[in-house]
């Protein structure tokens, strides 16, 4: 037995409490704390045990420490007040949504995606639509460290613009929210000025629409000849003046030589772009026709000498019924939802509208927020709106305001505002008529006036891209 701070042989007994192995102190080669155990050449602390060769605090287990990561995710570009909307998923089904510049820490090591959807920017008179670029996506992230990540916006091209076309040129004209928030006649040039190589022999591409997602899609036109062409120029195309190819080109069937000129397009909820062609054919082609250059033949084709001759627009309302200007026979006609669904050689449309007086000639459609239908009528330059009770039954409906003195009235686009704007092919100009100024009848002062510095020689269509809300 030995004293306090004793050593013990074999069987003996340490200091005050303490038992060593054989000849042993504490263990081999270790120290040990007032009752602690050491492992082999370990140093434990009051308490603590250690693992070989490691060291414990007071009380603590050693062993191999986890450290968490950060991803910083660096957002610009956006105006004043935008809010985007940037996801980032990551291990352990980790989902974050973010609006602005944030620092996202505690984060398990691993591979971040990054996804920015475009953002839609109101404008007082056209949206536009920014669209994002991420750097360093999809981010690795390390235990100890601070990744990055960067999302750009930048406007779409071809956004936050009107454009317009000419009927006998292969032209198409973009004027910016700037051109168009001048009062007055304006001179200017058109911020982009596309000639548009449509289809061989091609007089003029009159008819103009914008997919969902900023496409622009025209139609070809020339008398006498067939088969006609719609051609797609995807935004890039839209950003500067030029000479840009079609990225995808759909060539109509040849239904017959008279005049079928592509003279009217719009687009679906669904995606499907719809054709009025001149002489009597309304086609249908669905969203996955148009992903390719082809000759698809369409999903529907409505047909009627008497309803669509001379077809120059068409516009869809919000419950997906479809109007069709008739140039020739002065009828505004619309068809159901239900009529659009399958091909029909000889259709009724559900509701035909007869434009009173025997010299009337639609030429342009446009439907307003409060479900008003406006009516270009060419030959009196002349703008008709037709309240939105007038529109369900079959009739010769009164105009519920007439505006005059708009020489060779064409295709009509409302702006955010609630202006409305014309193609007016005589004058070789673009025309807005104030929200105000169109809430009565008579000869309107023009809000503003557009001549593109001449370049608007047989002005006819006219599209906001993006549409109005």
């Amino acid at each position: 037995t030995a004293g306090i701070g004793g050593t013990a042989g074999i069987g003996g007994t340490a200091g005050i409490g303490g038992t060593a192995g054989i000849g042993g102190t504490a263990g081999m080669g270790g120290t040990a704390g007032m009752g602690g155990t050491a492992g082999m050449g370990g140093t434990a602390g009051m308490g603590g045990t250690a693992g070989m060769g490691g060291t414990a605090g007071m009380g603590g287990t050693g062993g191999v420490v986890q450290t968490q990561a950060s991803l910083s995710v660096t957002i610009g570009g956006l105006p004043v007040g935008t809010t985007a909307s940037v996801t980032i998923t990551g291990p352990s089904n980790y989902v974050q949504t973010i609006s602005a510049s944030t620092t996202l820490s505690g984060l398990a090591s691993g591979s971040y995606a990054i996804s920015a959807p475009a953002v839609r920017v109101a404008g007082t008179l056209v949206d536009s639509v920014l669209d994002a670029t991420v750097s360093g996506n999809p981010a690795t992230v390390v235990a100890g460290t601070t990744s990055t990540a960067t999302v750009s916006y930048a406007q779409r091209p071809g956004t936050g613009t009107l454009w317009a076309t000419n009927t006998f040129t292969r032209n198409a004209f973009g004027f910016d929210a700037t051109a168009l928030g001048k009062a007055g006649a304006q001179t200017d040039a058109p911020s982009v000025s596309l000639t548009l190589n449509v289809a061989a022999n091609s007089l003029g591409t009159p008819a103009i629409a914008f997919s969902a997602v900023g496409e622009m899609w025209v139609g070809s036109c020339r008398n006498a000849q067939v088969p006609q062409v719609l051609a797609k120029y995807t935004p890039p195309k839209l950003a500067a003046t030029g000479t840009p190819s079609a990225d995808i080109t759909i060539t109509l069937p040849a239904i017959d030589n008279s005049y079928d000129c592509a003279d009217a397009l719009a687009f679906d909820v669904a995606g499907n772009l719809w054709v009025g062609l001149n002489h009597g054919h309304i086609l249908r082609y669905n969203a996955a026709d148009l992903l390719a250059t082809g000759a698809p033949a369409p999903a529907v084709n409505l047909t009627s000498a008497t309803y669509f001759n001379g077809v120059l627009d068409i516009a869809f309302d919000g419950s997906g019924n479809l109007f069709v200007a008739s140039y020739s026979t002065r009828v505004i006609s619309r068809l159901s939802a239900s009529q659009l669904a399958t091909s029909n050689a000889a259709i009724v449309p559900d509701v035909q509208l007869t434009l009173a007086g025997n010299t009337a000639g639609p030429g342009g459609l446009a439907l307003a927020k409060d479900g008003s239908l406006w009516i270009s009528d060419y030959n009196n330059s002349s703008i008709i709106k037709l309240s939105a009770a007038s529109l369900g039954t079959t009739s010769t409906p009164a105009p519920a305001l007439t505006i005059t003195g708009v020489p060779g009235a064409e295709q009509l686009a409302f702006d955010n505002a609630g202006n409305l704007w014309v193609a007016a092919y005589d004058t070789s100009t673009i025309i807005a008529l104030s929200a105000e100024a169109i809430t009565t009848g008579g000869t309107k002062s023009p809000l503003t006036t557009l001549n593109g510095n001449g370049v608007l020689t047989t002005a006819f269509g006219v599209r906001f891209n993006p549409a109005a809300n």
